[in-house]
């Protein structure tokens, strides 16, 4: 009889051990598996060939590549830049026929003298206006061609202009997304990156669905960290301040509502700067304390006098250990005007 009740204790154990052991397992794979995801850490190696390659289907295509961080030269006890970017957006020629405006040429060309570690495109990199797909390609290259000079990591933004229609779409996608996500982030030097899509997923000037939730589950983490977010769409327009959306001003946030929550999320989590384009001009506010910067203007037609913003440029950006320098450059080269502001 001991024996009887033992051999059924012993079935009993080995039970619990099957129902237990994988609900154990699940709970340690959710608890250890993070709703954030990000790409590798980039890197400027000494070869520019290890920045941008070719790929076999597109002869001009641009390829990030995904080595390990590049450690910064500059010591913590200096005011010296650890290392500097470029930013600028809207170079989209003014037809499907004609190639990337000669502005947007010389800005590169000028560009390339400052040695960016990576340039950022806040988006309208071609005109996109044409369900031609051999077209599209030829505009996708135009814009790969050119910004190669550059021998450095080079990422863009989406902006309405390429993704007017499925072959535009398709064709960004393949060129400038990462892991298939046109949103996403990397650290740089202890600095976060964020690119977002306002255009994703049949969106227009918004960030909803599985976007909203990605930025809104990232940005709390990264409160305490320097960042940098980037867009096609201005959270606070210029041309439309109030986000009119009836077609009597230029649309850049879609939805209001939206537009407020975007704010409100970059405003709580201590954002340090949001580099925008979409209206073709340069444009600075302070909105507590994050920077919203507008840098449209480098190739498409303007859309204000030149005392207003409307001139063609660029921006260098200097991060150094506490703060970040915002440089103002004209086509050629030449400093406009300087700021420089305090990491959060």
């Amino acid at each position: 009889m001991k024996i009887k009740y033992i051999n059924i204790i012993l079935a009993l154990l080995v039970l619990a051990c099957i129902v237990t052991f994988p609900l154990i397992g699940c709970k340690q794979a959710t608890e250890a598996t993070s709703p954030i995801t990000a790409i590798p850490m980039i890197t400027t190696a000494a070869s520019p060939e290890t920045t941008i390659a070719t790929t076999a289907a597109t002869t001009t295509a641009t390829t990030i590549t995904t080595t390990p961080i590049l450690t910064s030269t500059a010591t913590e006890t200096t005011n010296k830049a650890a290392f500097s970017f470029a930013v600028s957006g809207d170079n989209r020629p003014g037809d499907d026929n004609s190639p990337q405006p000669k502005v947007f040429i010389n800005i590169l060309n000028s560009m390339k003298t400052f040695n960016p570690s990576f340039y950022i495109n806040t988006g309208d990199i071609i005109n996109g206006g044409t369900n031609n797909s051999e077209i599209i390609k030829r505009e996708f290259s135009d814009f790969t061609k050119a910004v190669s000079i550059l021998n450095c990591p080079v990422y863009v933004a989406a902006g309405n202009h390429e993704i007017q229609n499925s072959i535009g779409r398709n064709s960004f996608n393949e060129l400038f997304s990462n892991n298939g996500k046109t949103y996403y982030y990397f650290e740089y030097n202890n600095v976060y990156f964020i690119i977002l899509d306002a255009y994703d997923n049949g969106n227009w000037g918004a960030i909803k669905g599985e976007e909203l939730s990605w930025l809104g589950n990232l940005l709390p983490t990264l409160k305490t960290e320097k960042v940098f977010v980037f867009l096609h769409p201005p959270v606070y327009s210029v041309m439309n301040p109030n986000c009119i959306t009836d077609g009597s001003l230029h649309i850049a946030f879609s939805d209001k509502k939206n537009q407020n929550d975007i704010r409100k999320l970059l405003s709580d989590n201590n954002v340090d700067g949001v580099f925008e384009g979409h209206e073709h001009m340069f444009n600075k506010q302070r909105q507590g304390n994050t920077e919203y910067i507008i840098t449209g203007g480098s190739g498409a037609s303007l859309y204000a006098s030149k005392d207003k913003g409307g001139f063609y440029h660029f921006l260098i950006v200097d991060v150094k250990q506490s703060s970040w320098v915002f440089k103002v450059m004209d086509v050629n080269g030449k400093l406009i005007e300087e700021n420089e502001i305090n990491f959060n």
